[in-house]
């Protein structure tokens, strides 16, 4: 099972830039889905062997109609840290309108 949540639904035709940064702050895995609607576009994963901080980031660029939908999901045996500091984000902008 995945946890899903919306992030950006695009409010305009056009090709937009996302980036995210997750935190892991114990051993395992953690890992991030990335969506379109409802399409697997990107899948990133890294193992934790200590219970320090690990951060990973990747970013992806993509054409989106208005009306498409942004998700990130986490797989249901991985995990992610996150607190008040903002350990993990997630952010994206608009590069030109089609």
């Amino acid at each position: 099972m995945l946890t899903m949540q919306v992030f950006f639904k695009a409010p305009v035709k056009g090709v937009y830039y996302f980036q995210f940064t997750v935190c892991g702050h114990h051993t395992g895995l953690m890992g991030v889905y990335v969506y379109k609607n409802n399409q697997k576009i990107m899948f990133n994963v890294e193992w934790k062997e200590d219970q320090l901080y690990k951060y990973f980031t990747n970013s992806v660029i993509l054409e989106l109609m208005a009306g498409d939908e942004i998700h990130l999901a986490l797989p249901a045996t991985h995990v992610l840290y996150d607190d008040g500091s903002n350990q993990s984000t997630f952010s994206g902008a608009l590069l030109f309108p089609l």
